[in-house]
């Protein structure tokens, strides 16, 4: 079977492992396509005030993924794309770099939503989770709101091959603490976004980072899933990896891909979609 990670990190963003550590640890793994996707900077005045994505996709990272794709190309293929954070109003931004750059793959991510004119993170722990509800009032609901309003916003800009972590708002929403998913304003979100994704031709991940977090499940929700696959929405799978985590979860995405009724995923090459069986 081919085994596929098309989301990881290293340090060449936020991941602890060099470049080749991800590759060695993907070949351990028995992966047959890896795809780069480290974090893009984000664009002056919307970064942390400590400077901490400056050096993400440094000059030299991609001659490094291009030397390793050479070095070991008997062993694993090997693809270049970057995740990109989706900002409203930096849509001219977004647009040079993808073209500045030889992208096999472009993963679109909602990481922050806008609010009073300020980038709000979407809770990545426990004292984002309590800042975030400080600034919308305890009121989650309207977080989860804006977040799939900005999500919307990405999939119209027809920037980017894939939506990562489709439902990433429920990080901590362990025993429905936060919202319910089964209330029909969730489910209508829901929807609406994931007609919009097959109307554009996009594609979902299967991200398996969710099993490492409080919510305990993998991004996005299994009825969303189902609901995905019956609109004929593609797919594609990633660990989103930042650390020796390179292949977990990989074999329980692909068990749970076909038990919703996929039969087949993408992986990407030069931004054009191919199809892999499973």
């Amino acid at each position: 079977m081919n085994k596929i990670n098309f989301h990881i990190h290293s340090i060449g963003s936020d991941g602890k492992l060099s470049p080749e550590d991800v590759v060695k640890e993907a070949i351990r793994a028995g992966i047959t396509y890896l795809c780069f996707t480290d974090h893009f900077k984000r664009p002056e005045g919307t970064t942390k005030k400590d400077g901490w994505d400056n050096n993400f996709y440094a000059e030299d990272y991609a001659v490094e993924i291009l030397n390793l794709k050479e070095k070991y190309k008997t062993q694993i293929n090997i693809f270049i794309g970057a995740e990109l954070d989706w900002l409203e109003g930096y849509e001219i931004w977004i647009k040079e770099v993808i073209h500045k750059n030889n992208f096999d793959f472009v993963l679109g991510s909602v990481h922050r939503v806008e609010l009073d004119g300020e980038f709000i993170p979407v809770p990545l722990d426990e004292e984002t989770l309590s800042n975030t509800l400080m600034k919308f009032k305890n009121d989650y609901k309207e977080l989860v709101k804006k977040y799939y309003k900005q999500q919307k916003l990405l999939v119209k800009s027809q920037l980017f091959d894939c939506v990562s972590h489709f439902d990433f708002v429920k990080m901590y929403n362990e025993n429905n603490s936060l919202f319910s998913e089964k209330e029909e304003w969730y489910k209508r979100l829901v929807l609406e976004n994931l007609e919009l994704i097959k109307e554009k031709g996009m594609c979902l991940e299967i991200n398996t980072a969710g099993w490492r977090y409080p919510i305990q499940e993998q991004y996005p929700s299994e009825w969303i899933l189902i609901e995905a696959r019956k609109k004929g929405i593609p797919i594609t799978i990633g660990t989103d990896s930042h650390d020796l985590s390179v292949s977990e979860g990989l074999e329980e995405a692909y068990e749970l891909a076909r038990k919703v009724g996929y039969k087949s995923i993408l992986i990407f090459k030069n931004r054009k979609s191919i199809e892999i069986q499973i």
